[in-house]
């Protein structure tokens, strides 16, 4: 078991990687390059590291069908959520009681996060 501070757990796996010298895969590449972009939020979030952009950088390095410039559409697509099951899409196997609550813990990565709160609140609120 690997617990380390860093944005991405696909950075470790690039780094072993890397460190062993171990020939790495067209699709390994993309989809631990898309990993990194995405829990990291295209290396903007608060929780990216110099690791993260490092082995992003390097995953971009091994494989050219790694585009940059698909990262905004990747995230433009993830924000077409169907919000009729939107607690089902984000709900994961552990529920938490909080008092007389019930807390579900959900990740939507997206962009325009706060437009898209606005424009969804009726629909939102309801959960």
């Amino acid at each position: 078991m690997t617990i380390e501070q860093i944005g991405a757990v696909c950075t470790i796996i690039a780094e072993y990687f890397k460190k062993y010298d171990i020939e790495i895969s067209r699709k390994s590449a993309i989809l631990l390059y898309y990993g990194i972009v995405s829990n990291t939020v295209n290396c903007a979030s608060s929780v990216t590291t110099k690791r993260d952009k490092e082995m992003a950088n390097w995953l971009s390095e091994k494989c050219s069908e790694v585009y940059k410039s698909l990262v905004s559409k990747i995230f433009l697509e993830k924000r077409k959520v169907d919000l009729k099951n939107l607690r089902a899409i984000m709900e994961v196997d552990e529920k938490f009681s909080l008092g007389d609550d019930e807390v579900i813990i959900g990740q939507l990565e997206i962009v325009n996060a706060h437009e898209f709160l606005v424009m969804n609140k009726n629909i939102l609120m309801i959960f």
